[in-house]
């Protein structure tokens, strides 16, 4: 671990700071009260042995991502007094990712999809927003390269689970609308649907009830390991922190409740990446179908990210394209995961060494998958 100078770009090893501290000097930057001076400090600053810059890494990472935890990093660590402050991406840009793609059909790059939807209780005095089921299908490729598939709204009640919106969903899907077909011909279903149960609970377990590798889920803004629970498969950042966390719900099938600050961070992070004139995209980079219009660029970037690393929604915002994404990443990540574990028992059963199960994970799953894809690509051609 060392600091990158910023004026000469140079690397600073901890074990420098027994040269450099001894022979540093205060630079007042402000002007002080008469009868009185204030010093800060940042803690980087901390003698060999006792706070270290790998420390000071970890605790940042881990504060971008809890609630609050900026407000204190800034405070103890940075020694600054801290100020809100909110940015959101600019939707005029991230339309600019709109691919050459139509709406429902599927980029040769996808190797599976998955879908979520969102329960909307709409509102009787304002007929913009009745009562409707929002669903976006999102397709995910090499390198956690997504594609958006299609955006869906059902219109109707939404207060029981066999009539309404629901109705009209279930209809749409027995009209064969979840067979998503690559050029070729080639159908590719979802590998797992999530539906939000923030409200009307009740209805919405019922609904998935009836429906294969389909969940209910709730969204939480950080979801924490407790003691004597294990870490999240191949997850980046802080060690207790949860993508995602199946519970039991009650009824026949358990609920999925989600993090959905960390899935918030990964969007927006994500929508920075800008296209490449190839057809090869950096990794994490998010494609969307060319008639995409306007309201879903500005629902996915409706949310302010603060700088403690939470985000919020002014109310006159419409968000429900980015909870979408932040639960179909979830879905992607769960049915990631569970790959990951049944190509681990099948190693083990084949009589892999700890070293070649240990290596079996989300990349090596992707990868494989690429391949097979690539080589199905060529046999379709």
């Amino acid at each position: 671990m060392f600091y990158l100078c910023a004026h000469c770009h140079e690397a600073i090893f901890e074990y420098h700071k027994n040269w450099m501290i001894p022979r540093g000097h205060w630079e007042p930057t402000a002007k002080g009260e008469k009868f009185r001076r204030s010093y800060h400090i940042n803690s980087l600053y901390s003698a060999v042995g006792m706070y270290s810059w790998l420390s000071y890494w970890t605790e940042f990472k881990e504060a971008e991502i809890t609630p609050g935890g900026m407000a204190s990093f800034t405070n103890l660590q940075d020694g600054l007094p801290y100020q809100e402050a909110g940015a959101r991406r600019d939707y005029n840009k991230v339309i600019e990712l709109r691919g050459n793609y139509n709406e429902g059909s599927v980029p040769d790059g996808v190797l599976y999809i998955v879908g979520a939807g969102d329960v909307q209780r709409g509102d009787d005095n304002n007929p913009k927003y009745p009562a409707r089921i929002e669903m976006e299908f999102l397709g995910i490729g090499a390198g956690y390269r997504t594609y958006s598939i299609t955006y869906k709204i059902f219109y109707g009640s939404v207060e029981n689970a066999h009539e309404g919106a629901w109705l009209e969903l279930t209809k749409w899907v027995e009209a064969g609308g979840l067979n998503f077909k690559k050029k070729s011909g080639y159908v590719v279903d979802p590998s797992l649907m999530f539906f939000d149960a923030g409200y009307l609970p009740n209805v919405v377990f019922s609904f998935v009830e009836g429906w294969d590798n389909t969940y209910a889920i709730r969204g939480r803004q950080a979801i924490k390991l407790k003691k004597g629970e294990k870490r999240d498969l191949d997850i980046a950042g802080p060690q207790n922190i949860r993508r995602y966390k199946r519970m039991k719900s009650g009824t026949a099938k358990d609920v999925y409740e989600i993090s959905t600050n960390w899935y918030k961070n990964i969007i927006y992070n994500a929508l920075g990446i800008e296209r490449q004139a190839s057809e090869e995209q950096k990794p994490g980079y998010c494609d969307f179908p060319i008639n995409y219009t306007e309201r879903y660029f500005k629902q996915l970037t409706a949310e302010e990210k603060l700088t403690d690393g939470t985000f919020y929604k002014p109310n006159h915002r419409r968000n429900e394209a980015l909870d979408l994404r932040v639960y179909n990443l979830c879905a992607a990540d769960v049915w990631l995961d569970k790959k990951v574990i049944d190509f681990k028992v099948v190693a083990k059963n084949n009589g892999a060494t700890d070293d070649q199960i240990m290596s079996i994970n989300h990349r090596w799953v992707i990868d494989m998958m690429s391949e097979e894809n690539k080589k199905t690509l060529i046999v379709q051609k």
